[in-house]
């Protein structure tokens, strides 16, 4: 956490597999390290078994208390903008983001702000018009770099975004800056 931290990092982001899952368990003791080294904590919130808006929104509550100020809805689409916007509309003190490049999409939903985690799909060539539109409708924009994807060993996924010795990153982050976005997420 003292790297992460050393580097500028102001946010760790947990992956976060709803509640009873192993991450769960896990979580205060992740967040007690990283708070340790000057860290908040986020939550990435992966479609467990069972997950709906209400249960995103009900876990979120809980999670204020801990510090959690802000989570990212991996696969928000999978539930209708309505669910989520009710869900979500008595829930405070925590940014939730919609995993979507679509500014008006994730309003509907009654999101804060929208993030596109996938480095196959987003290539950064879209974020400069993702977060001129997450502006215009006063959401947050936080597009997702990486340095590649490779998870033919992991999970058998033959997709692949090759690293091109950093290049690749480079990239990518040339293109969020250029977005002006409010934050990036790694």
């Amino acid at each position: 956490m003292r790297e992460i931290a050393g580097t500028g990092v102001d946010t760790v982001i947990v992956s976060w597999w709803g509640p009873g899952s192993a991450e769960d368990a896990r979580l205060p003791s992740v967040i007690a390290a990283a708070q340790s080294s000057g860290l908040h904590v986020a939550l990435h919130v992966e479609p467990w078994a069972g997950r709906t808006p209400q249960a995103v929104a009900d876990a979120l509550r809980s999670f204020t208390s801990l510090g959690i100020r802000d989570a990212y809805v991996y696969d928000s689409a999978a539930s209708p903008d309505a669910d989520w916007r009710s869900a979500l509309s008595g829930l405070s003190g925590v940014r939730v983001f919609a995993n979507t490049p679509l500014a008006g999409k994730a309003l509907k939903g009654g999101f804060q702000g929208i993030y596109t985690y996938d480095v196959l799909v987003y290539d950064g060539s879209s974020f400069a018009r993702m977060c001129e539109n997450a502006r215009q409708v006063g959401l947050l924009c936080a597009p997702s770099v990486g340095p590649g994807f490779d998870a033919r060993r992991a999970t058998g996924d033959p997709r692949v975004r090759e690293r091109k010795d950093g290049r690749w990153y480079d990239h990518m982050w040339q293109a969020a800056v250029r977005a002006s976005p409010d934050l990036v997420t790694i």
